[in-house]
């Protein structure tokens, strides 16, 4: 906070709610920042053979904590995962491979845009779409998808958003985006924004 700066995406989005997610999963936290190189990699990927090699990959990661967690059970999502039944009978590596594996995807890139959100754009729902309104009265946006492909994440991604705002803003209530540095986004399986560059006053500018 004293140094009036940061990159959002880098020192915050990319880890604040990446550790929640791989704290909750049991995942070590000293491979946060190799786990999310390889989800930077996947939805970075063109081609379906480097996405199949990619997911390949997430899958042995997963495979190797499943198998961790049977050995040496803790309090945490993927010991209990591997409790699981599924119709009377235990839960098979496979089902559990896919399942973590996607858990591990949504988890470790959860700030990313998708095409979704230009739902929210849609001046037939929302009034002046693209204006930045924090008190609007009536919002209407997919975000997080709805009906069948709602997001299984979203009340832990909005608990996450509601909690770091409300901190954000006790710590650095007057922040702006860094004048003259253009935002730039990435392309691939989703869009996200690459950097964020913020700035306010800091101890040091005092």
């Amino acid at each position: 906070i004293d140094k009036g700066e940061c990159d959002f995406v880098e020192d915050v989005s990319s880890q604040f709610p990446v550790s929640v997610f791989m704290e909750l999963m049991g995942m070590p936290l000293e491979k946060l920042r190799d786990f999310r190189a390889v989800a930077d990699e996947y939805f970075e990927a063109r081609t379906d053979e480097d996405v199949a090699n990619l997911f390949g990959k997430i899958v042995g990661i997963m495979t190797e904590l499943i198998e961790l967690r049977r050995a040496h059970p803790e309090d945490d999502l993927i010991s209990r995962m591997v409790q699981f039944e599924i119709e009377g009978r235990p839960i098979t590596l496979g089902e559990l491979q896919s399942i973590c594996s996607i858990l591990f995807l949504g988890g470790m890139d959860n700030m990313v845009l998708c095409m979704l959100p230009l739902g929210g754009r849609d001046n037939r729902k929302n009034e002046d779409p693209n204006k930045f309104d924090i008190d609007r009265k009536r919002i209407e946006h997919i975000t997080f998808s709805s009906g069948p492909h709602l997001c299984l994440g979203h009340h832990l991604a909005r608990m996450e958003l509601r909690i770091l705002t409300e901190e954000w803003v006790k710590r650095i209530p007057a922040f702006r985006a860094r004048p003259g540095v253009k935002a730039h986004s990435r392309v691939g399986t989703v869009m996200a924004l690459e950097s964020l560059p913020l700035e306010w006053e800091g101890q040091n500018d005092q």
